[in-house]
């Protein structure tokens, strides 16, 4: 993930490698410490200590948990828009089944590498993002989807795109409530529907 992505949520915004660096360790214990006893139990005090920082120093560059939980949901929507990425260069030779096994693959892998995501879905202030910010994933999807059906006018890739965030979207409420083997149910499940839904809307 890229040190401008951490900073941009950043209190005070360092000089040197070092302080970015410092940044983006205190991110990732963040994120460690919120994936295991999830937002509320989570302190700051913690969070400095498994960063091996001073709290003094977390204070430095975040004014409360409330501004890391958010620089750490613009890293995370960046980090999925990468990974959402290379499906649309590949999108026109995949069926329309493929297609979506690919984006659920891409969205599981990256819930089960990063646990603090589903626990910052609830907090307001993580999710005060740039608008820009948060069209990029609908973006990525109306490319996505024009590039498997070329005849598709952009207004409606993008509405087609809208329905498909939220479809996804509403995955995430299930799973953060999910044991292991409901979540592969699930995903059966939203499999099946995303599925039925892009087989008639992208048709030829």
């Amino acid at each position: 993930m890229s040190v401008s992505s951490d900073l941009s949520n950043a209190r005070r915004l360092p000089r040197q490698n070092r302080g970015a660096r410092r940044v983006a360790v205190i991110l990732e214990a963040a994120a460690a410490l919120i994936g295991e006893v999830g937002y509320e139990a989570a302190t700051l005090s913690e969070v400095a200590a498994r960063a091996g920082s001073s709290i003094g120093t977390l204070y430095q560059y975040f004014s409360n948990k409330e501004a890391v939980a958010q620089a750490l949901r613009v890293r995370y929507g960046d980090e999925m828009a990468a990974r959402w990425t290379p499906l649309v260069a590949e999108a026109a030779r995949l069926s329309v089944e493929e297609l979506v096994e690919r984006l659920l693959v891409v969205m599981l892998g990256f819930l089960a590498e990063h646990p603090a995501y589903l626990q910052l879905l609830d907090v307001t202030a993580a999710n005060r993002r740039r608008p820009a910010a948060r069209n990029l994933l609908r973006e990525h999807l109306a490319a996505l989807f024009q590039q498997k059906c070329p005849a598709l006018p952009p207004r409606e890739a993008v509405r087609i795109a809208n329905v498909t965030f939220q479809i996804l979207k509403s995955l995430n409420g299930l799973l953060k409530v999910a044991s292991t083997r409901e979540r592969r149910e699930l995903a059966t499940e939203y499999r099946l529907a995303l599925t039925a839904y892009l087989e008639v809307r992208l048709r030829d």
